[in-house]
């Protein structure tokens, strides 16, 4: 009597979990009743500006293993100061001999598949914007290009929402072309929106200045085409790669070139620019100029920063009003502020700045006064001397 009870309690248990999991509820019965849905996730566009950050973190990668690395194993500008300098053992020394697991060799290429497509598929979906999708393309073509140029040929062209890491591969010549071809549709679309901005909440690179986004689509796709300009029969539409530098200097990049500069230069005087920044490669070139740029302060040095593979960024930086200072023979440093048409607000900024940087490169050995005199003065004009001792406090 007591087995038939224990059994009849079994089947009838059996039968009620089965008619519970066969609910068509089920699914409101397992659901957090505070969580958003998608349309609650769309009010203000909510979701779509989270998307779009994500994609931005992947531009600039700010978590720490993952940014460190990257940017050691791509030979970044930074990895040689990010880099641990411990030769322990363990990760630690793995990472600073170069020399880390397999599992993180693959950082570089998996994360940046596994990581930014199903965002970037998922704002496709959501948003119908013309300018955030263009945003979306251009996040994509900037955090490829870094994978492309490191591992050469790599899914793009036909990569697909469900894995995009095992779709298939184009070749970097194919990969360089359809990123090309896509930058000119964004700069339209960048250029249709001009000086207009949308909410800096979706951007943390430019708070949502368009204007900004478009001078960089051309920086880059200057870039691009300086790179692409040795590959034999490359184009984009029938647009050689010098046509393309063309089209990104006329849409607000500056003169461009390579050896057709050197007589130019040379022969005929030219000057009419401010700064020169090269790429490595080129550097046997423009070394041919060195008694011409040196004593005009021209030649570009790879510790000002003008000798860089990425040229936008040097580019932006001395637009932005970036300057050099060093000691001349007499310990003394000379250098602009700005200009007279400058606000007084804009001056004092540029002072500080200059004077902050100056402190900051204080060596650690020196003792005693750091700064002798600091005299302020217009060209031509009387100087002005200025309180030592408040500037270094």
């Amino acid at each position: 009597m007591k087995k038939n009870t224990i059994i009849q309690f079994i089947v009838t248990g059996m039968f009620l979990f089965g008619a519970t999991a066969c609910t068509g509820n089920f699914e409101d019965y397992n659901k957090n009743p505070h969580e958003p849905d998608q349309n609650d996730m769309g009010v203000d566009w909510y979701l779509v500006r989270s998307l779009a950050l994500n994609l931005q973190d992947l531009m600039m990668p700010e978590q720490e293993n993952f940014s460190q690395y990257v940017d050691c194993l791509m030979a970044g500008a930074f990895s040689g100061y990010v880099a641990d300098s411990n030769l322990g053992t363990g990760w630690s020394g793995r990472y600073a001999t170069y020399n880390p697991s397999d599992d993180w060799k693959k950082i570089p290429f998996n994360d940046f598949y596994s990581k930014f497509y199903p965002d970037y598929f998922n704002l496709k979906n959501q948003s119908d914007d013309e300018l955030f999708l263009s945003l979306a393309e251009l996040y994509r073509i900037v955090v490829m290009l870094r994978v492309t140029d490191t591992y050469g040929p790599i899914p793009y062209s036909k990569v697909g929402a469900a894995n995009a890491i095992k779709s298939p591969y184009d070749s970097q010549q194919a990969v360089y072309a359809k990123m090309l071809e896509d930058l000119d549709n964004i700069i339209t679309v960048l250029g249709k929106f001009g000086n207009q901005s949308f909410s800096s909440s979706a951007d943390r690179i430019y708070n949502g200045n368009t204007s900004a986004w478009y001078k960089f689509a051309n920086s880059l796709k200057l870039r691009m085409a300086m790179r692409t300009c040795y590959v034999a029969g490359f184009n984009v539409n029938g647009k050689t790669s010098q046509q393309l530098a063309e089209e990104a200097v006329a849409a607000g990049a500056e003169f461009v070139g390579a050896e057709e500069l050197i007589p130019k230069i040379q022969n005929e005087g030219w000057f009419d620019f401010d700064k020169v920044v090269a790429t490595p490669n080129m550097m046997s070139v423009v070394g041919r100029l060195g008694r011409v740029l040196g004593p005009k302060g021209l030649m570009p040095n790879p510790k000002a920063g003008t000798v860089t593979m990425d040229v936008a960024k040097a580019v932006q930086d001395l637009k932005a009003g970036k300057i050099e200072y060093r000691l001349d023979k007499t310990n003394i440093i000379h250098v602009p502020i700005g200009k007279a048409s400058f606000t007084e607000e804009q001056l004092a900024d540029n002072f500080q700045t200059l004077m902050d940087a100056i402190n900051k490169a204080k060596p650690s050995t020196v003792k005693g006064a750091y700064l002798k005199s600091v005299t302020l003065t217009s060209t031509m004009g009387p100087g002005v001397k200025l309180n030592v001792a408040k500037l270094t406090n």
